[in-house]
Protein backbone atom coordinates (compact mmCIF):
# COMPACT_ATOMS: atom_id res chain seq x y z
CA UNK A 1 0.00 0.00 0.00
CA UNK A 2 1.13 3.57 -1.02
CA UNK A 3 2.19 6.24 1.73
CA UNK A 4 -0.72 8.40 -0.11
CA UNK A 5 -3.28 5.56 -0.19
CA UNK A 6 -2.52 4.91 3.88
CA UNK A 7 -2.75 8.31 4.75
CA UNK A 8 -6.21 8.19 2.74
CA UNK A 9 -7.12 4.76 4.63
CA UNK A 10 -6.23 6.25 7.92
CA UNK A 11 -8.88 9.10 7.78
CA UNK A 12 -11.52 6.89 7.42
CA UNK A 13 -13.51 6.43 10.47
CA UNK A 14 -16.14 4.42 10.54
CA UNK A 15 -18.69 3.62 8.12
CA UNK A 16 -21.89 1.81 8.89
CA UNK A 17 -24.88 0.86 6.35
CA UNK A 18 -27.79 -0.75 8.32
CA UNK A 19 -31.15 -2.40 7.05
CA UNK A 20 -33.68 -2.47 9.93
CA UNK A 21 -37.08 -3.36 9.96
CA UNK A 22 -38.41 -2.58 13.01
CA UNK A 23 -42.33 -3.41 13.80
CA UNK A 24 -42.25 -0.42 16.08
CA UNK A 25 -43.67 2.62 14.67
CA UNK A 26 -41.23 4.71 13.35
CA UNK A 27 -42.72 7.81 15.59
CA UNK A 28 -41.97 5.95 18.61
CA UNK A 29 -38.31 5.83 17.54
CA UNK A 30 -38.41 9.99 17.03
CA UNK A 31 -40.14 10.40 20.64
CA UNK A 32 -37.45 12.49 22.92
CA UNK A 33 -39.28 10.99 25.56
CA UNK A 34 -40.75 7.70 26.15
CA UNK A 35 -42.38 6.83 29.83
CA UNK A 36 -43.27 3.52 30.73
CA UNK A 37 -45.41 2.91 34.22
CA UNK A 38 -46.00 -0.56 35.68
CA UNK A 39 -44.43 -2.71 38.49
CA UNK A 40 -41.50 -4.57 38.77
CA UNK A 41 -43.10 -8.12 38.64
CA UNK A 42 -39.71 -10.07 39.43
CA UNK A 43 -39.49 -11.10 42.72
CA UNK A 44 -35.95 -12.49 42.26
CA UNK A 45 -35.10 -8.59 42.39
CA UNK A 46 -36.52 -8.52 46.45
CA UNK A 47 -37.28 -4.73 45.84
CA UNK A 48 -33.57 -3.78 45.41
CA UNK A 49 -33.40 -0.42 43.15
CA UNK A 50 -30.76 -0.05 40.19
CA UNK A 51 -27.80 1.70 40.55
CA UNK A 52 -28.61 2.85 37.15
CA UNK A 53 -31.20 3.19 34.83
CA UNK A 54 -30.75 3.85 30.88
CA UNK A 55 -33.89 4.05 28.52
CA UNK A 56 -33.72 3.97 25.03
CA UNK A 57 -32.86 7.55 24.14
CA UNK A 58 -29.99 6.91 27.16
CA UNK A 59 -28.45 3.99 25.43
CA UNK A 60 -28.41 5.26 21.83
CA UNK A 61 -26.18 8.42 23.11
CA UNK A 62 -23.04 6.20 23.68
CA UNK A 63 -22.95 5.77 20.03
CA UNK A 64 -22.21 1.51 20.97
CA UNK A 65 -22.13 -0.44 17.42
CA UNK A 66 -23.17 -3.61 19.89
CA UNK A 67 -23.89 -4.86 23.35
CA UNK A 68 -20.70 -6.26 23.18
CA UNK A 69 -19.31 -2.27 22.87
CA UNK A 70 -22.24 -0.55 25.67
CA UNK A 71 -20.57 -2.82 27.86
CA UNK A 72 -17.09 -1.60 27.30
CA UNK A 73 -18.27 1.91 27.57
CA UNK A 74 -20.53 0.93 31.29
CA UNK A 75 -17.51 -0.71 32.16
CA UNK A 76 -16.67 1.68 34.86
CA UNK A 77 -20.38 1.19 36.38
CA UNK A 78 -20.99 -2.36 35.88
CA UNK A 79 -17.29 -3.89 37.40
CA UNK A 80 -17.85 -4.45 41.09
CA UNK A 81 -14.57 -2.78 42.85
CA UNK A 82 -12.38 -5.77 43.58
CA UNK A 83 -14.93 -8.10 42.11
CA UNK A 84 -15.14 -9.84 38.70
CA UNK A 85 -16.54 -8.85 35.66
CA UNK A 86 -20.72 -8.18 35.80
CA UNK A 87 -23.21 -11.32 35.84
CA UNK A 88 -25.66 -10.65 32.94
CA UNK A 89 -29.04 -10.74 32.76
CA UNK A 90 -31.30 -10.89 29.93
CA UNK A 91 -35.08 -9.97 30.58
CA UNK A 92 -34.21 -10.91 34.03
CA UNK A 93 -33.40 -14.42 33.24
CA UNK A 94 -29.59 -16.03 33.15
CA UNK A 95 -28.43 -16.06 29.68
CA UNK A 96 -26.33 -19.06 28.04
CA UNK A 97 -23.16 -16.73 28.15
CA UNK A 98 -21.93 -13.61 26.41
CA UNK A 99 -21.56 -14.74 23.07
CA UNK A 100 -25.33 -15.36 23.04
CA UNK A 101 -26.31 -11.57 23.18
CA UNK A 102 -23.02 -10.01 23.01
CA UNK A 103 -23.31 -8.97 18.91
CA UNK A 104 -27.28 -7.50 19.49
CA UNK A 105 -27.43 -3.76 18.27
CA UNK A 106 -27.95 -1.61 21.34
CA UNK A 107 -31.52 -0.24 19.46
CA UNK A 108 -32.64 -3.82 19.84
CA UNK A 109 -32.53 -2.97 23.99
CA UNK A 110 -35.42 -1.20 25.75
CA UNK A 111 -34.03 -0.46 28.88
CA UNK A 112 -30.49 -1.27 30.47
CA UNK A 113 -30.47 -1.90 34.32
CA UNK A 114 -27.54 -2.34 36.28
CA UNK A 115 -27.54 -3.88 39.96
CA UNK A 116 -25.65 -4.16 42.95
CA UNK A 117 -23.65 -6.81 44.27
CA UNK A 118 -26.40 -8.54 46.67
CA UNK A 119 -28.97 -9.10 43.23
CA UNK A 120 -25.88 -11.17 42.07
CA UNK A 121 -26.61 -14.25 45.12
CA UNK A 122 -30.64 -14.90 43.89
CA UNK A 123 -29.26 -16.17 40.80
CA UNK A 124 -26.81 -17.85 41.58
CA UNK A 125 -23.99 -15.91 40.90
CA UNK A 126 -21.33 -15.30 43.32
CA UNK A 127 -21.79 -12.02 45.94
CA UNK A 128 -18.40 -9.48 44.06
CA UNK A 129 -20.38 -9.18 40.89
CA UNK A 130 -22.59 -6.51 39.68
CA UNK A 131 -25.94 -7.25 38.00
CA UNK A 132 -26.28 -5.99 34.22
CA UNK A 133 -30.02 -6.58 33.12
CA UNK A 134 -31.09 -5.91 29.23
CA UNK A 135 -34.62 -5.73 28.49
CA UNK A 136 -35.15 -6.23 24.95
CA UNK A 137 -37.85 -4.74 22.88
CA UNK A 138 -41.02 -6.78 22.18
CA UNK A 139 -40.44 -7.07 18.76
CA UNK A 140 -37.41 -6.02 16.47
CA UNK A 141 -35.91 -6.98 13.29
CA UNK A 142 -32.52 -5.76 12.16
CA UNK A 143 -30.28 -6.73 9.23
CA UNK A 144 -27.08 -5.09 9.77
CA UNK A 145 -23.62 -4.49 8.15
CA UNK A 146 -20.99 -2.84 9.36
CA UNK A 147 -17.64 -1.64 8.05
CA UNK A 148 -14.75 0.31 10.16
CA UNK A 149 -10.92 1.26 9.05
CA UNK A 150 -8.80 3.06 10.62
CA UNK A 151 -5.02 3.54 12.05
CA UNK A 152 -2.58 5.62 14.28
CA UNK A 153 -2.05 9.20 12.96
CA UNK A 154 1.41 7.84 13.22
CA UNK A 155 3.49 4.93 11.93
CA UNK A 156 2.45 2.54 8.96
CA UNK A 157 -0.38 0.63 10.32
CA UNK A 158 -3.86 -0.51 9.49
CA UNK A 159 -6.99 -1.43 11.78
CA UNK A 160 -10.19 -2.78 10.03
CA UNK A 161 -12.80 -4.69 10.73
CA UNK A 162 -16.43 -6.02 8.77
CA UNK A 163 -19.69 -7.64 10.84
CA UNK A 164 -22.78 -8.46 9.54
CA UNK A 165 -25.16 -10.22 11.35
CA UNK A 166 -29.26 -10.67 11.86
CA UNK A 167 -31.38 -10.54 14.75
CA UNK A 168 -35.03 -10.82 14.79
CA UNK A 169 -37.36 -10.75 18.33
CA UNK A 170 -41.18 -11.77 18.18
CA UNK A 171 -41.89 -11.55 21.86
CA UNK A 172 -40.01 -14.46 23.71
CA UNK A 173 -38.58 -15.69 20.65
CA UNK A 174 -35.48 -14.79 18.70
CA UNK A 175 -32.91 -15.95 16.51
CA UNK A 176 -29.13 -14.49 15.85
CA UNK A 177 -26.38 -15.24 13.19
CA UNK A 178 -23.52 -13.03 13.08
CA UNK A 179 -20.00 -13.04 11.41
CA UNK A 180 -17.37 -10.86 12.23
CA UNK A 181 -13.51 -10.15 10.65
CA UNK A 182 -11.36 -8.16 12.30
CA UNK A 183 -7.37 -7.75 10.50
CA UNK A 184 -4.76 -5.26 12.07
CA UNK A 185 -1.06 -4.67 10.56
CA UNK A 186 2.05 -5.50 12.53
CA UNK A 187 3.16 -1.88 13.80
CA UNK A 188 6.98 -2.12 14.23
CA UNK A 189 9.38 -0.90 16.62
CA UNK A 190 11.04 1.39 13.47
CA UNK A 191 7.42 3.01 13.29
CA UNK A 192 8.12 4.28 16.60
CA UNK A 193 11.73 5.33 15.55
CA UNK A 194 12.63 3.09 18.75
CA UNK A 195 16.68 2.44 18.30
CA UNK A 196 18.48 0.51 20.36
CA UNK A 197 21.99 -0.30 21.28
CA UNK A 198 23.04 -2.87 18.03
CA UNK A 199 22.61 0.36 15.94
CA UNK A 200 20.80 1.31 12.36
CA UNK A 201 21.71 -2.37 11.83
CA UNK A 202 19.20 -4.02 14.17
CA UNK A 203 16.54 -6.62 13.61
CA UNK A 204 12.84 -4.46 13.23
CA UNK A 205 10.45 -6.11 16.09
CA UNK A 206 6.93 -6.10 16.37
CA UNK A 207 5.47 -3.60 19.12
CA UNK A 208 2.34 -4.80 18.00
CA UNK A 209 1.78 -7.97 16.20
CA UNK A 210 -0.26 -8.78 12.59
CA UNK A 211 -3.40 -10.20 13.37
CA UNK A 212 -6.34 -11.83 11.92
CA UNK A 213 -9.45 -12.87 13.15
CA UNK A 214 -12.64 -14.49 12.49
CA UNK A 215 -15.54 -15.43 14.70
CA UNK A 216 -19.14 -16.82 13.84
CA UNK A 217 -21.74 -17.16 16.12
CA UNK A 218 -25.88 -18.09 15.68
CA UNK A 219 -28.06 -18.28 18.59
CA UNK A 220 -31.62 -19.57 18.52
CA UNK A 221 -34.51 -19.15 21.41
CA UNK A 222 -37.86 -21.06 21.63
CA UNK A 223 -40.58 -22.36 23.65
CA UNK A 224 -40.07 -25.92 24.45
CA UNK A 225 -42.94 -28.54 25.98
CA UNK A 226 -44.64 -27.31 29.32
CA UNK A 227 -43.79 -23.56 28.23
CA UNK A 228 -39.90 -24.06 28.61
CA UNK A 229 -38.07 -21.49 27.40
CA UNK A 230 -34.98 -22.97 25.72
CA UNK A 231 -32.04 -21.06 24.43
CA UNK A 232 -29.38 -22.13 22.13
CA UNK A 233 -25.87 -21.15 21.24
CA UNK A 234 -22.93 -22.34 18.62
CA UNK A 235 -19.59 -20.24 17.76
CA UNK A 236 -16.60 -20.87 16.45
CA UNK A 237 -13.43 -18.45 16.62
CA UNK A 238 -10.14 -18.35 14.71
CA UNK A 239 -7.50 -16.51 15.47
CA UNK A 240 -3.43 -16.11 13.69
CA UNK A 241 -1.16 -13.82 14.91
CA UNK A 242 2.53 -13.04 13.47
CA UNK A 243 5.00 -11.09 15.64
CA UNK A 244 9.02 -10.68 14.92
CA UNK A 245 10.03 -11.17 19.03
CA UNK A 246 14.06 -10.64 18.53
CA UNK A 247 17.12 -10.57 16.82
CA UNK A 248 18.84 -13.50 15.64
CA UNK A 249 21.65 -11.39 13.62
CA UNK A 250 22.24 -7.70 12.17
CA UNK A 251 19.50 -7.95 9.60
CA UNK A 252 17.28 -10.51 10.08
CA UNK A 253 13.94 -11.18 13.26
CA UNK A 254 12.71 -14.16 14.59
CA UNK A 255 9.10 -14.79 13.54
CA UNK A 256 6.41 -16.33 16.18
CA UNK A 257 3.51 -17.56 14.64
CA UNK A 258 0.69 -18.21 17.12
CA UNK A 259 -2.82 -20.30 15.63
CA UNK A 260 -5.66 -20.05 18.15
CA UNK A 261 -9.18 -22.06 17.29
CA UNK A 262 -11.82 -21.83 19.97
CA UNK A 263 -15.16 -23.65 20.06
CA UNK A 264 -18.01 -23.22 22.03
CA UNK A 265 -21.60 -24.87 22.59
CA UNK A 266 -23.63 -23.75 25.53
CA UNK A 267 -27.88 -23.96 25.84
CA UNK A 268 -29.93 -22.47 28.87
CA UNK A 269 -33.71 -23.27 29.86
CA UNK A 270 -35.73 -21.33 31.77
CA UNK A 271 -39.18 -22.11 33.73
CA UNK A 272 -41.34 -19.82 35.64
CA UNK A 273 -44.61 -20.53 37.51
CA UNK A 274 -46.18 -18.69 40.44
CA UNK A 275 -44.20 -19.02 43.35
CA UNK A 276 -41.15 -20.40 41.86
CA UNK A 277 -38.57 -20.67 38.78
CA UNK A 278 -35.73 -22.62 37.66
CA UNK A 279 -32.75 -22.46 34.97
CA UNK A 280 -30.57 -24.92 34.09
CA UNK A 281 -27.49 -24.34 32.00
CA UNK A 282 -25.48 -25.90 30.11
CA UNK A 283 -21.58 -25.04 28.39
CA UNK A 284 -18.73 -26.96 26.24
CA UNK A 285 -15.37 -25.17 25.27
CA UNK A 286 -12.77 -25.99 23.67
CA UNK A 287 -9.62 -24.28 23.22
CA UNK A 288 -6.82 -25.34 20.96
CA UNK A 289 -3.69 -23.32 20.51
CA UNK A 290 -0.49 -23.60 18.91
CA UNK A 291 2.86 -21.19 18.60
CA UNK A 292 5.73 -21.69 16.77
CA UNK A 293 8.88 -19.68 17.13
CA UNK A 294 11.24 -19.39 14.39
CA UNK A 295 15.24 -21.11 14.95
CA UNK A 296 17.51 -18.43 15.84
CA UNK A 297 20.32 -18.44 13.39
CA UNK A 298 23.26 -17.09 15.33
CA UNK A 299 22.38 -19.59 18.94
CA UNK A 300 20.48 -22.40 16.98
CA UNK A 301 17.42 -21.89 19.48
CA UNK A 302 14.06 -23.28 18.39
CA UNK A 303 10.57 -23.61 20.27
CA UNK A 304 7.29 -25.05 19.52
CA UNK A 305 4.13 -24.93 21.68
CA UNK A 306 0.42 -27.05 21.91
CA UNK A 307 -2.00 -26.21 24.48
CA UNK A 308 -5.77 -27.96 24.02
CA UNK A 309 -8.23 -27.50 26.83
CA UNK A 310 -11.83 -28.65 27.39
CA UNK A 311 -14.27 -27.19 29.79
CA UNK A 312 -17.70 -28.86 30.06
CA UNK A 313 -20.06 -26.61 32.86
CA UNK A 314 -23.59 -28.03 33.94
CA UNK A 315 -25.73 -25.53 36.57
CA UNK A 316 -28.79 -25.58 37.89
CA UNK A 317 -30.67 -22.56 39.68
CA UNK A 318 -34.15 -23.25 41.51
CA UNK A 319 -35.73 -19.46 43.31
CA UNK A 320 -38.62 -19.75 45.67
CA UNK A 321 -40.49 -18.42 47.84
CA UNK A 322 -40.78 -20.26 50.92
CA UNK A 323 -43.29 -18.68 53.35
CA UNK A 324 -44.90 -15.29 53.80
CA UNK A 325 -43.86 -12.71 57.18
CA UNK A 326 -45.53 -9.33 58.01
CA UNK A 327 -42.65 -7.26 56.08
CA UNK A 328 -43.02 -10.06 52.96
CA UNK A 329 -41.66 -13.14 50.99
CA UNK A 330 -38.81 -15.40 53.15
CA UNK A 331 -37.19 -16.35 49.49
CA UNK A 332 -34.17 -18.64 48.83
CA UNK A 333 -32.18 -19.69 45.78
CA UNK A 334 -30.51 -22.66 45.47
CA UNK A 335 -27.94 -23.65 42.75
CA UNK A 336 -25.67 -26.89 42.06
CA UNK A 337 -23.36 -27.50 39.68
CA UNK A 338 -20.14 -29.38 38.14
CA UNK A 339 -17.41 -28.53 36.05
CA UNK A 340 -15.13 -30.89 34.37
CA UNK A 341 -11.12 -29.43 32.83
CA UNK A 342 -8.45 -30.50 31.08
CA UNK A 343 -5.41 -29.47 30.45
CA UNK A 344 -2.50 -30.84 28.04
CA UNK A 345 0.22 -28.94 26.68
CA UNK A 346 3.81 -29.73 25.04
CA UNK A 347 6.67 -27.34 25.16
CA UNK A 348 9.60 -28.03 22.72
CA UNK A 349 12.89 -26.40 23.25
CA UNK A 350 15.92 -27.48 21.36
CA UNK A 351 14.50 -30.76 21.32
CA UNK A 352 13.97 -31.22 24.62
CA UNK A 353 10.32 -31.76 25.26
CA UNK A 354 8.34 -30.90 28.07
CA UNK A 355 4.55 -32.68 28.17
CA UNK A 356 1.89 -31.55 31.05
CA UNK A 357 -1.34 -33.14 31.44
CA UNK A 358 -4.25 -31.73 34.08
CA UNK A 359 -7.54 -32.22 34.86
CA UNK A 360 -10.10 -30.82 37.33
CA UNK A 361 -13.52 -32.11 38.50
CA UNK A 362 -15.07 -29.81 40.28
CA UNK A 363 -18.53 -30.01 42.44
CA UNK A 364 -20.40 -27.11 44.10
CA UNK A 365 -23.32 -25.87 45.56
CA UNK A 366 -24.73 -22.55 46.47
CA UNK A 367 -27.50 -21.39 48.79
CA UNK A 368 -28.73 -18.06 49.66
CA UNK A 369 -31.56 -16.83 51.69
CA UNK A 370 -33.44 -13.51 52.13
CA UNK A 371 -35.77 -12.48 55.46
CA UNK A 372 -37.91 -9.70 55.53
CA UNK A 373 -37.80 -7.60 58.58
CA UNK A 374 -39.57 -4.32 58.20
CA UNK A 375 -41.94 -3.02 55.63
CA UNK A 376 -42.57 0.46 54.91
CA UNK A 377 -46.36 -0.21 54.34
CA UNK A 378 -45.97 -1.91 58.12
CA UNK A 379 -47.79 0.15 60.53
CA UNK A 380 -45.91 2.49 63.26
CA UNK A 381 -42.47 1.67 60.90
CA UNK A 382 -40.37 4.82 61.15
CA UNK A 383 -37.42 3.68 59.76
CA UNK A 384 -37.77 2.53 56.23
CA UNK A 385 -37.65 -0.68 54.63
CA UNK A 386 -34.71 -3.62 55.85
CA UNK A 387 -33.93 -6.95 54.59
CA UNK A 388 -31.18 -9.23 55.64
CA UNK A 389 -29.04 -12.15 54.02
CA UNK A 390 -27.24 -15.00 54.35
CA UNK A 391 -25.29 -17.12 51.61
CA UNK A 392 -23.14 -20.56 51.50
CA UNK A 393 -21.05 -22.17 49.12
CA UNK A 394 -19.00 -24.88 48.73
CA UNK A 395 -16.56 -26.37 45.85
CA UNK A 396 -15.19 -29.58 45.50
CA UNK A 397 -12.36 -29.43 43.84
CA UNK A 398 -10.55 -32.75 42.72
CA UNK A 399 -7.19 -30.93 42.86
CA UNK A 400 -7.70 -28.82 45.53
CA UNK A 401 -9.91 -30.03 47.94
CA UNK A 402 -12.60 -28.30 49.80
CA UNK A 403 -12.99 -24.73 49.14
CA UNK A 404 -15.63 -22.62 51.13
CA UNK A 405 -17.76 -19.35 50.88
CA UNK A 406 -19.63 -17.68 53.67
CA UNK A 407 -21.23 -14.30 53.74
CA UNK A 408 -24.00 -12.31 54.75
CA UNK A 409 -25.78 -8.52 54.48
CA UNK A 410 -27.84 -6.03 55.31
CA UNK A 411 -30.71 -4.24 52.82
CA UNK A 412 -31.85 -0.88 54.48
CA UNK A 413 -34.38 1.63 52.24
CA UNK A 414 -34.99 4.23 55.06
CA UNK A 415 -36.67 5.96 52.24
CA UNK A 416 -37.88 5.52 48.65
CA UNK A 417 -34.70 7.76 47.21
CA UNK A 418 -32.14 6.16 49.88
CA UNK A 419 -30.59 2.58 49.70
CA UNK A 420 -27.84 1.40 51.95
CA UNK A 421 -26.65 -2.66 51.51
CA UNK A 422 -23.67 -3.65 53.55
CA UNK A 423 -22.12 -6.71 53.28
CA UNK A 424 -19.30 -9.73 54.15
CA UNK A 425 -17.87 -12.79 52.46
CA UNK A 426 -15.07 -14.77 53.07
CA UNK A 427 -14.40 -17.03 50.42
CA UNK A 428 -11.53 -19.60 48.82
CA UNK A 429 -10.77 -19.85 45.09
CA UNK A 430 -8.45 -22.36 43.46
CA UNK A 431 -5.80 -20.86 40.67
CA UNK A 432 -6.81 -21.80 37.67
CA UNK A 433 -5.79 -24.62 35.53
CA UNK A 434 -3.92 -22.45 32.71
CA UNK A 435 -2.60 -20.50 35.27
CA UNK A 436 -1.15 -23.56 36.68
CA UNK A 437 -0.51 -25.70 33.56
CA UNK A 438 0.49 -23.52 30.65
CA UNK A 439 2.84 -24.54 28.18
CA UNK A 440 6.30 -23.11 29.64
CA UNK A 441 7.51 -20.72 27.01
CA UNK A 442 11.35 -18.92 26.86
CA UNK A 443 12.43 -16.07 24.45
CA UNK A 444 16.21 -15.65 25.14
CA UNK A 445 16.50 -11.97 23.48
CA UNK A 446 13.59 -10.44 25.61
CA UNK A 447 13.72 -7.01 26.77
CA UNK A 448 12.90 -5.70 30.42
CA UNK A 449 13.67 -2.86 32.17
CA UNK A 450 15.71 -3.35 35.56
CA UNK A 451 14.75 -0.87 38.52
CA UNK A 452 17.54 -1.40 40.19
CA UNK A 453 20.13 -0.27 37.71
CA UNK A 454 17.21 2.18 36.28
CA UNK A 455 18.32 0.91 32.74
CA UNK A 456 16.59 -1.36 29.80
CA UNK A 457 18.10 -4.52 29.80
CA UNK A 458 17.95 -6.31 26.15
CA UNK A 459 18.74 -10.18 24.95
CA UNK A 460 18.22 -11.41 28.65
CA UNK A 461 16.34 -14.49 28.93
CA UNK A 462 12.66 -14.56 30.44
CA UNK A 463 10.44 -17.51 30.85
CA UNK A 464 6.69 -17.61 31.19
CA UNK A 465 3.98 -20.37 31.34
CA UNK A 466 2.02 -21.77 34.04
CA UNK A 467 3.60 -21.89 37.56
CA UNK A 468 2.52 -25.69 39.17
CA UNK A 469 3.11 -24.88 42.49
CA UNK A 470 0.76 -22.22 43.38
CA UNK A 471 -1.95 -22.46 46.55
CA UNK A 472 -5.12 -21.14 46.48
CA UNK A 473 -6.12 -17.75 47.56
CA UNK A 474 -8.63 -17.03 50.80
CA UNK A 475 -10.33 -13.52 50.22
CA UNK A 476 -12.50 -11.74 52.55
CA UNK A 477 -14.31 -8.71 52.18
CA UNK A 478 -16.46 -5.88 53.64
CA UNK A 479 -18.63 -4.16 51.14
CA UNK A 480 -20.80 -1.05 51.67
CA UNK A 481 -23.04 0.46 48.29
CA UNK A 482 -25.13 3.66 49.12
CA UNK A 483 -27.63 5.22 46.38
CA UNK A 484 -29.49 8.05 46.82
CA UNK A 485 -31.94 9.53 43.77
CA UNK A 486 -31.23 13.35 44.43
CA UNK A 487 -33.44 14.27 41.64
CA UNK A 488 -36.30 12.95 39.50
CA UNK A 489 -36.41 15.85 37.01
CA UNK A 490 -33.07 16.50 35.92
CA UNK A 491 -32.79 12.43 36.72
CA UNK A 492 -29.57 12.51 38.98
CA UNK A 493 -28.12 9.56 41.05
CA UNK A 494 -25.81 9.41 43.39
CA UNK A 495 -23.83 6.05 43.79
CA UNK A 496 -20.66 5.60 46.74
CA UNK A 497 -19.44 1.94 47.32
CA UNK A 498 -16.47 0.78 49.88
CA UNK A 499 -14.53 -2.37 49.65
CA UNK A 500 -12.26 -3.46 52.03
CA UNK A 501 -10.57 -6.53 51.12
CA UNK A 502 -7.73 -8.90 52.80
CA UNK A 503 -6.33 -11.87 50.51
CA UNK A 504 -4.18 -14.41 51.87
CA UNK A 505 -1.61 -16.29 49.24
CA UNK A 506 -2.99 -13.88 46.49
CA UNK A 507 -2.11 -14.88 42.90
CA UNK A 508 -0.63 -12.60 40.60
CA UNK A 509 1.24 -12.05 37.44
CA UNK A 510 5.12 -11.94 38.05
CA UNK A 511 5.27 -7.83 38.72
CA UNK A 512 8.13 -5.32 37.65
CA UNK A 513 11.15 -6.02 38.39
CA UNK A 514 11.95 -3.96 41.30
CA UNK A 515 14.60 -4.37 44.23
CA UNK A 516 11.95 -5.16 46.70
CA UNK A 517 10.38 -8.19 44.28
CA UNK A 518 13.96 -9.35 43.36
CA UNK A 519 14.76 -9.95 47.61
CA UNK A 520 11.17 -11.36 48.30
CA UNK A 521 11.83 -13.81 44.96
CA UNK A 522 15.25 -13.98 44.78
CA UNK A 523 15.09 -17.37 42.82
CA UNK A 524 13.17 -16.01 40.32
CA UNK A 525 16.08 -13.47 39.07
CA UNK A 526 19.36 -14.38 37.86
CA UNK A 527 22.86 -11.94 37.40
CA UNK A 528 26.49 -12.35 36.43
CA UNK A 529 28.96 -11.48 39.17
CA UNK A 530 29.29 -7.96 38.02
CA UNK A 531 24.92 -7.42 38.97
CA UNK A 532 24.12 -7.40 34.75
CA UNK A 533 20.85 -9.04 34.69
CA UNK A 534 20.75 -12.73 32.86
CA UNK A 535 17.50 -14.35 32.87
CA UNK A 536 13.98 -13.62 34.46
CA UNK A 537 11.47 -16.54 35.83
CA UNK A 538 8.17 -13.89 35.19
CA UNK A 539 5.61 -17.02 35.52
CA UNK A 540 2.51 -16.29 38.79
CA UNK A 541 3.37 -16.30 41.89
CA UNK A 542 1.58 -16.18 45.41
CA UNK A 543 2.00 -13.41 47.67
CA UNK A 544 1.56 -13.72 51.25
CA UNK A 545 -0.55 -10.99 51.70
CA UNK A 546 -3.00 -8.11 49.82
CA UNK A 547 -4.65 -5.26 51.10
CA UNK A 548 -6.85 -3.45 49.19
CA UNK A 549 -9.17 -0.28 50.27
CA UNK A 550 -11.46 1.51 47.59
CA UNK A 551 -13.89 4.43 47.55
CA UNK A 552 -15.51 5.00 44.26
CA UNK A 553 -18.16 7.12 44.44
CA UNK A 554 -20.05 9.77 41.49
CA UNK A 555 -22.99 11.36 39.82
CA UNK A 556 -25.30 9.98 37.59
CA UNK A 557 -27.05 12.45 35.14
CA UNK A 558 -29.27 12.16 32.66
CA UNK A 559 -31.67 13.68 30.53
CA UNK A 560 -33.38 13.55 26.88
Amino acid sequence: MSPSVRIVALTLNVAFVTTAAMAQDEDLLLQETIIVEGDRSNPMFAGIEPEVSLDFVEIRSYGAASIEELLADLEPLTNSPGGGPPAILLNGRRISGLREIRNYPPEALARVEILPEAVALKFGFRANQKVTNFILRDRFHAISTRARLGGPTEGDQALGEIDVSNLRIRDDRRWNVDFEYEFQEALFESDRDIERDEGDGAADRTIQPEQHNVELSASLNDFLPHDISATYTLGLDATSQERAIAQSDLSDTIDRDTEDLNLEASFVLNRTYDDWNWTLNGTYARQDTESETEQDLVSGFTEATDATSNNTTIEGVVFRKLFQLPAGDVVTTLKAGTVFQDLSTTSEQDGSVIDTDLSRDEWNAQANVDVPLLSRDMSGNSIGSLSLNANARIDDVSDVGSLSTLGGGLSWKPTNDVQIIASTSTRETAPSLQTLGNPISVTETARIFDFSTGETIENITRITGGNPDLSSERITEHRLNLSWDLFDDPDLKFNLTYLDSDSEDAVLEFPGLTPEIERAFPERVQRAADGTLLSVDARPINIAERKQRQIRYGFNWSRS
